[in-house]
């Protein structure tokens, strides 16, 4: 039977629409999924929460530092403090309570430092920070790690201006420990004239820096 033309177009219209907004959708979705991962945002704020332990140097903290000569090295108010000032003999008697002008004077197993962190670190002391800030510096601090029970020393001191320590002081892995001597090279300090004791005064930087450090880079460790 031949339908008229009339009902054939009155049946298929309805069909070509829905396909229509059947790919509409299909193309909304699609639009849709594309902004997601774009990532496109104007704010984010989210609250998370971070615990930090604190610890002294001589308890827990992931760099240990400990005294070794009780009286040069001491613990107050849990940081580390050298103190080359009176020296006492074992009956508590002042013996000295300075070193010479112009002169290097060297101080042995003043305290430790024990890497208690879990990869290998390096250590080094910033030299800018153990000197006077001088071409010719009045006076210098100069720090040795001693390697082991062999009495040999690798000297700590480094630039670290630039970020960089190389090969500079040594490495300690994890659990690893090694005494510091100290060595005090005075220039210029003079007692006062009236017969009182000079005095000059610093704050030193430790840094131990592993293989991840972004602020410093510590070059040869873990086998790089």
């Amino acid at each position: 039977m031949i339908l008229p033309e009339e009902f054939m177009f009155k049946r298929t219209t309805p069909a070509m629409n829905r396909r229509k907004v059947i790919i509409g959708t299909g193309v909304a979705a699609s639009g849709l999924a594309m902004a997601v991962g774009a990532g496109a945002f104007s704010s984010v704020s989210v609250e998370r929460s971070v615990t930090v332990n604190v610890e002294g140097d001589d308890a827990d903290a992931y760099l240990l530092l400990e005294p070794k000569d009780d009286d040069i090295a001491e613990i107050e108010n849990g940081k580390l403090e050298l103190a080359f000032d009176e020296l006492e003999d074992d009956e508590n008697n002042v013996r000295g309570s300075g070193v010479n002008e112009q002169s290097t004077t060297e101080f042995t197993d003043v305290f430790s430092i024990t890497n208690q962190g879990r990869d290998e670190a390096r250590l080094v002391v910033d030299e800018a920070t153990a000197e006077e800030s001088d071409t010719d510096p009045d006076w210098e601090l100069i720090f040795y790690a001693v390697n082991g029970n062999d009495d040999e020393r690798t000297e700590l001191n480094a630039d670290v201006s630039g970020e960089e320590l190389g090969e500079a002081g040594i490495t300690l892995t994890p659990g690893e420990s090694t005494d510091v001597d100290v060595v005090i090279e005075n220039n210029e300090i003079e007692a006062d004239d009236d017969g009182d004791d000079g005095q000059f005064d610093t704050e030193i930087d430790i840094i131990a820096a592993t293989d991840d450090s972004r602020t410093y880079d510590a070059d040869g460790l873990n086998g790089d």
